[in-house]
């Protein structure tokens, strides 16, 4: 690899993290979000129904199933997002290591 190809690796690197970040950050605010609004209608439900406890609490999963699957799947894609994020600082720490070496050859080379 050419420092020029290592320069370009690099941006592109780092522009992916960058975008990876900004979805992240995203599906965060998408995941408090649906939790949120889950919890929320989830304790009004509760309070306005009668019986036992675990009647009630059947009853709410039952009626906000659609508020449940919506805060699940968001938690999903946010840990999704977190692996891609992951893996772009891994490629990125592995681009600065190849970057450290080749400096380290040209140096040798002088």
């Amino acid at each position: 690899m050419t420092p020029e190809e290592l320069i370009a690796a690099l941006q592109q690197a780092t522009a992916a993290l960058n975008e990876a970040t900004l979805e992240y950050a995203k599906c965060l605010k998408d995941e408090a979000t649906a939790k949120n609004t889950y919890k929320l209608e989830y304790a009004k439900r509760y309070l306005t129904i009668g019986g036992t406890v675990a009647e009630r609490e059947a009853q709410c999963l039952n009626a906000l199933a659609k508020e449940y699957t919506d805060a699940s799947l968001a938690e999903a894609f946010t840990k999704a997002t977190k692996a891609a994020l992951d893996r772009q600082y891994a490629e990125l720490h592995t681009l600065q290591s190849i970057g450290a070496t080749l400096r380290a050859e040209m140096q040798l080379q002088r």
